[in-house]
Order: C-alpha cells, then sequence, then structure tokens
C-alpha cells in the first residue's frame, strides 16, 4: 500500500520481484490514482482501515504480508494488531509510529490549496525530485506520470497536468499514534527506512523496534522518504530477503 499522495505504481520498480515469488496485489487507495473518490470526503484513519478490511475480506486474504509505505503504515499496524492471525509478516517503510505535529499542519494547509499545475511532465519531475532526490528521472517519470491527469485549458491552448489524487486527502490528513498498538503485533515486523529520509528520525525507529516482539531494521543507502524509487535494487534486496525468511 502507497503513502499519501500516490498510488500504486510507486512499487512498480520492485513489485516484480516480489511478485514472482508471491501472489501479489499493489491497489490504489480511496482518492488516490484509480480508485474512486470519497464523497462527501472521508479520509481519515478508520475509513482506510475500513477498506483494508474490506479489501481482505473480498480476496479471502489470510496470511498476508502486508508492505506499507508512509501513510499507510498507520493502518497496516493497526491492521495487523487486531488480526493477528491474518498477517504473517509487515513491512513498514519510513515513517515513525506518531506523525508529527508539525507534518500534519503542512498537509493539511495544503489540502485547503488547489492542485498545482504543469505545463510539461518534465516540470513536474523537477518539483517531484526535491522529495526523491536519488531517484533517476526514468524512475522518477515513470511513477509521477501515473500520478498526473490532464485538464482542458479555458483558452483553448494545450492541456495542462494536475496531480489525479484528491486534494481533501491531505486536508483530512489524519493525527496517527500507533506507539501503542506495536506491542500488540505478534508477527515479524521490518522496520526500512531511508538513509537521507527527512521524516523518520533514527532513535525514534530504534525505539519502535524494541517495542516490537520481532522487529527488524533495514537502513537503505542513496535514499530518502522513497527508498523504492530512490534505491529500487537495496529495496528489493532487503524487502524480498525479510519475506522470503524462514520464521525463526
Amino acid at each position: 500500500m502507497h503513502g499519501s499522495s500516490g498510488n500504486a505504481h510507486i512499487w512498480d520498480l520492485v513489485a516484480p520481484a516480489i511478485a514472482r515469488n508471491i501472489p501479489t496485489f499493489a491497489i490504489d487507495l480511496r482518492g488516490h490514482g484509480l480508485s474512486d473518490r470519497a464523497i462527501p470526503p472521508a479520509y481519515r484513519g478508520v475509513d482506510y482501515l475500513s477498506d483494508l478490511e474490506q479489501f481482505m475480506d473480498e480476496f479471502d486474504i489470510r496470511s498476508a504480508i502486508l508492505i506499507a509505505h508512509s501513510m499507510s503504515v498507520f493502518h497496516s499496524i493497526r491492521y495487523a494488531a487486531d488480526n493477528p492471525d491474518r498477517v504473517a509478516k509487515l513491512v513498514l517503510v519510513d515513517i515513525e509510529a506518531t506523525c508529527r505535529r508539525e507534518h500534519i499542519e503542512l498537509l493539511n494547509a495544503a489540502g485547503r490549496k488547489p492542485h498545482p499545475v504543469f505545463g510539461s511532465l518534465e516540470e513536474a519531475i523537477a518539483r517531484e525530485q526535491r522529495s526523491a532526490q536519488f531517484a533517476s528521472t526514468e524512475a522518477l517519470a515513470g511513477f509521477i506520470q501515473s500520478n498526473l491527469a490532464a485538464i482542458e485549458a479555458a483558452d483553448n491552448s494545450l492541456p495542462s497536468l494536475t496531480y489525479r489524487f484528491d486534494r481533501a486527502t491531505l486536508a483530512q490528513f489524519d493525527n496517527y499514534d500507533e506507539w501503542g498498538n506495536l506491542k500488540r503485533i505478534r508477527c515479524p515486523v521490518l522496520i526500512v527506512y531511508g538513509e537521507h529520509s527527512q521524516l523518520v528520525r533514527y532513535e525514534v525507529v530504534q525505539k519502535m523496534k524494541s517495542e516490537l516482539n520481532q522487529g527488524t531494521l533495514a537502513e537503505i543507502p542513496r535514499a530518502g522518504h522513497l527508498p523504492m524509487l530512490d534505491n529500487p535494487t537495496a529495496f528489493e534486496q532487503a524487502v524480498l530477503g525479510f519475506c522470503l525468511s524462514e520464521p525463526a
């Protein structure tokens, strides 16, 4: 599961290797990618968690490995804690167990503004390179293109591009805090973080590991908040190795 403002294509560089070994789903969260927008807007943690529960029931998935990035880490922690018999392993990618207040305020404020408009794909890529400074242009372009939609210009000029996800997902970004649920998780957990992440502090993920019954850390070199784009080879090795490892 992707994070806020993303979609399932964030995994394009690493999902094929995982899918060759394990049946794999990559989903668009509500209001993201090709999934429907919630009308009226409903993008709190309980809404995403409900969707995850329905997804697992719809496909009758009884022993899952959940791989979650950023915001979806919170939903996955809660699901694993509440459904210990249905989660075999958990991979938590680049977020702390509590979303910091300053980040919530920034996201909520951004959600009250209109989407930026780009004159070209290259312009959108240049903006996103601030978040994925180690990603190749090709890797970033593949994801960004899937995250954009064309809008017709009113003056009959060339169409412009803007983000596909619902801006309300940011306006309603929730006050997540899953520290209390870490100890309730029974399955093995891999915490993955980028060496240069702006959202994860080493001492915090160390504390998260100590709260878990079976926790492991993996630092991805030359990577920030999007390690699956910044360094897909190292990310794939860490995650696939964990997924295929035998239980201790």
